[in-house]
């Protein structure tokens, strides 16, 4: 898995950056809905949130002199509270709602999910892999619904979105939702670059039956697979190729570079919460990043940006799919070499949030439009109000949401027609 890799890329970038600074925190959110990956996800994150105040507080206390100070010896106390506490909780988190995103794919076809077992803790290094212990009961190289199974763990990332988009909505962001960000940003593109470059898919067809395949590999023999009706070095080759192009790509993004910037200034300066670098035109800020994502209907490929002015954000993004379908013969090359293509329209999503922020309310709407093969156009649309109900030195929030989808895939939603309820609490620390 992608874990153990992103570890270099995560230590070159750790740089300090001209950002200033804030007071307050972000809150810890805690979250129930009807959606089981959302919902195991939100609780995973709420459980992460929980850890880090307390660990922050106990460590503030203890060394008090340590953890603020700008001086050589403040940044070797954060430096070494960064390696021994934030990121293994960040890795621990990140590859729990991994997990359990194949967990809710294998459940979503019928299949029963016998759960999975971790091969680490995070320590030495920041970075745990897993594997799952029940993955029996189909093909999963020659049938199509094994790419929801194989891409379920990368998913995971793209509920995260959600909550990213929340914690760039406000003028200034925390260094460990920074972390959180790097982690959960970097690890689809970082698997493809490294495990689909040609020595890793050279004899292809001779290691698939070789042992197991981490999930990149895996998805990619499918897809292949399900193109091709069959697999051979060359189709698997081109399919590694080009899905690590696509990937490449993913790493253009303004959030991703700024919350190295954050997390290397929090390192630095002792800042804890601050700006992150943004294209800026006056009180405007910009995000744009490109996109990639694996998912039960193919490779998508696109880009997104975020604009925030005050109390307004709004996101916009569209993406294309290479749809994960069965390949039909349309003619044959000079050298008898099939051509093979699929009937189908363009394929295509796009989605759009909007939030704005008061001092006691924050309300966000949600939408979600695609053109999908299997079920044609379709959308989701999802509402957020969130209430200040509490003051003082711990004050607390409640927020309600509500929704529907029409039936076709979305992250982090059933595949099925489906209304959307939840309700959270969020305190702050």
């Amino acid at each position: 898995m992608i874990r153990r890799a992103i570890g270099c890329w995560f230590v070159a970038a750790l740089l300090p950056g001209p950002l200033c600074a804030q007071t307050s925190a972000p809150p810890i959110t805690i979250e129930l809905n009807n959606w089981p990956l959302r919902r195991d996800i939100a609780l995973v994150d709420g459980a992460t949130g929980i850890a880090h105040a307390a660990t922050e507080a106990a460590l503030r206390k203890a060394f008090e002199k340590s953890v603020a100070s700008a001086d050589a010896r403040g940044r070797w106390f954060r430096a070494s509270k960064l390696y021994l506490v934030d990121l293994p909780t960040v890795a621990l988190s990140h590859t729990l709602g991994h997990e359990y995103g194949h967990g809710t794919r294998r459940r979503d076809i019928g299949l029963l999910d016998n759960g999975f077992a971790l091969d680490n803790w995070p320590w030495p290094v920041p970075f745990v892999d897993a594997h799952g212990t029940g993955r029996g009961g189909i093909n999963f190289f020659f049938d199509p619904i094994a790419l929801g199974v194989e891409a379920g763990g990368y998913e995971a990332g793209r509920v995260r979105d959600l909550k990213f988009r929340d914690v760039f909505s406000r003028e200034d962001v925390d260094y460990f939702s920074a972390a959180q960000l790097i982690y959960s940003r970097l690890e689809e593109p970082m698997a493809a670059i490294l495990y689909l470059r040609d020595s890793q898919v050279r004899d292809f067809t001779t290691k698939l039956f070789a042992g197991p395949l981490d999930d990149m590999r895996a998805f990619t023999a499918t897809f292949t697979c399900v193109r091709y009706h069959s697999i051979s070095d060359p189709d698997a080759q081109q399919a590694a190729r080009d899905i690590r192009r696509h990937a490449a790509l993913a790493v253009l993004d303004l959030q991703l570079l700024g919350s190295f910037a954050r997390v290397g200034n929090y390192l630095w300066t002792g800042k804890a919460v601050g700006s992150v670098p943004a294209i800026t035109f006056g009180d405007q800020h910009f995000w744009p990043r490109a996109t990639f994502a694996l998912s039960p209907i193919g490779v998508a490929r696109g880009g997104e940006l975020q604009w925030t002015r005050r109390a307004l954000s709004i996101t916009a993004g569209a993406e294309k799919t290479e749809q994960g379908i069965p390949l039909e013969e349309v003619g044959r090359t000079d050298r008898g070499r099939p051509i093979l293509a699929a009937h189908t329209p363009s394929l295509w999503s796009g989605h759009a949030t909007a939030s704005v922020g008061r001092r006691t309310f924050t309300t966000r709407l949600d939408t979600n439009f695609w053109n999908q093969a299997a079920t044609g156009h379709g959308g989701a649309v999802e509402a957020r109000i969130q209430r200040r109900m509490f003051s003082g030195p711990v004050p607390a929030a409640v927020a309600v949401s509500a929704g529907y989808k029409s039936a076709g895939y979305l992250a982090g939603a059933p595949n099925a027609a489906r209304w959307f309820a939840a309700i959270g609490l969020s305190v702050w620390p």
